[in-house]
């Protein structure tokens, strides 16, 4: 019997520390099949990370706050995916106390409100098909805020996004992941190294737009500006729809 072929193993760059960065390198990427089992070779190349926040003023990671809503539209099959493979990782990492704390995931009450129901209603996909647990219509039997005459709630998460990424990256380490921190003018310019590079991940997200072969004037900021104040007392995600689309 002939020898079993031995793994080709590659070289991996996702360029990007931030969420997306992160969470490829670590779950998607490295931590399930590349990492632990072959032993390829994984690298995340960025000028700003969770230990060295300060050194891009771009990185927004460490400054977001988040919450899981999908705004994937009934027929958005592939983006309905996505968010329900990150909802049940999360949820799952949030079921333990420990582990929530650490990575910043909370699970908490989610509302979202309408200003009147919409005549061609039907339940979000998420709540159809039990991705988020106790999902319900709210009418007659709710007390709805001012500008408010309907909505759903829904059991969401929480996320604290700068203790999520230190979580992130310290399970990427453990596993092997390396950091390169170093400015990027160019996806071209991360195959000119002194190493081969077989695979590049562009998880540069906002820095997409002044990426000298990538220049994608379509990414744009996706919501507006955190403010932060002292509310212990609001334990749930309030939401309210004011255009056509869902999370508008």
């Amino acid at each position: 019997m002939a020898d079993p072929k031995p793994p080709i193993l590659r070289n991996i760059i996702v360029l990007g520390a931030g969420v997306q960065g992160l969470s490829v390198a670590w779950y998607s990427i490295t931590a399930v099949s590349l990492l632990r089992a072959e032993g390829h070779n994984v690298t995340i190349v960025a000028k700003g990370t969770p230990e060295c926040p300060d050194a891009d003023e771009l990185y927004t990671s460490p400054k977001a706050g988040a919450n899981w809503q999908s705004y994937a539209s009934a027929i958005d099959l592939r983006l309905q995916s996505w968010d329900e493979i990150t909802f049940r990782v999360m949820w799952r990492i949030s079921g333990s106390r420990r582990i929530s704390h650490e990575s910043g995931i909370r699970r908490t009450e989610g509302l979202l409100y309408f200003p009147e129901k919409p005549k061609d209603w039907r339940p979000h996909w998420f709540g159809e098909r039990g991705v988020t647990p106790n999902y319900m219509e709210l009418e007659n039997v709710f007390e709805f805020p001012e500008g408010a005459q309907f909505g759903v709630g829904f059991e969401t998460l929480l996320v604290d996004a700068n203790k999520f990424i230190k979580y992130l990256s310290k399970k990427f380490l453990d596993l092997g992941g390396a950091f390169a921190l170093r400015q990027v003018d160019s996806l071209s310019d991360l195959y000119n190294g002194e190493s081969e590079v077989d695979i590049v991940i562009n998880c540069a997200g906002f820095g997409s737009r002044t990426l000298g072969d990538v220049m994608d004037e379509s990414v744009v900021p996706g919501r507006g500006q955190i403010v932060i104040v002292y509310a212990p007392h609001i334990k749930k995600t309030i939401s309210m729809n004011i255009g056509e689309n869902f999370g508008d």
